[in-house]
């Protein structure tokens, strides 16, 4: 593959860029429960894991893949407020070293292609629960659910998690964020 990078638009991972995107397959799980949220984002990731196997440039195919989740800030203007937080609207969040840390400090450094963002959870999106989760818990909960999904019930053996460790939690977050991070291997080459 190409060049490393932080942030970039899908198309550009396609065609060889490394880096993360937050648009592309960003999903809204608002007015959803639980379990639809988990279907929504199940039904995401596979039609993603084969997006990204038949439009990458240059015959590669999936190697693995890691489930896991971020944060995200509200955005401030330029008088010191808060933008309206929008959450299939990147230009309102503030990244606060979530993501683009995860993407520059975990996932570059171990030579993957790339992060596509899946959702983000701010709290209007939580269905109502006993526990009265929060934004942050909420994606732990997605994450986990997912990772338990592709572990056990479809047993992907591209499965890049290999453990169920929710890792740490950042302060006050507006919202968490889920995302698939994935690494490619040649399938063939032009001088076969």
């Amino acid at each position: 593959m190409s060049t490393t990078t932080y942030l970039c638009e899908y198309d550009d991972l396609l065609r060889g860029t490394k880096g993360y995107c937050l648009r592309g397959w960003l999903s809204s799980l608002e007015d959803l429960s639980f379990d639809d949220a988990i279907n929504k984002l199940k039904d995401n990731i596979d039609l993603l894991l084969v997006d990204i196997k038949n439009k990458t440039i240059g015959g590669f195919e999936i190697e693995k893949f890691t489930i896991g989740k971020s944060f995200v800030r509200q955005r401030h203007t330029a008088g010191n407020r808060y933008m309206t937080f929008v959450d299939k609207d990147p230009n309102t969040w503030k990244l606060a070293d979530g993501v683009n840390a995860r993407w520059r400090n975990t996932y570059a450094r171990e030579d993957y292609d790339g992060l596509v963002v899946l959702c983000v959870t701010p709290r209007n999106i939580i269905p109502d629960n006993a526990m009265h989760v929060g934004p942050q818990l909420y994606a732990i909960a997605l994450e986990q659910r997912l990772i338990q999904e592709y572990c056990f019930s479809k047993n992907d053996r591209r499965l890049g998690n290999v453990s169920f460790d929710t890792g740490s939690k950042a302060e006050e977050p507006y919202a968490g964020l889920v995302y698939l991070a994935y690494k490619l291997k040649e399938i063939y080459s032009c001088f076969d």
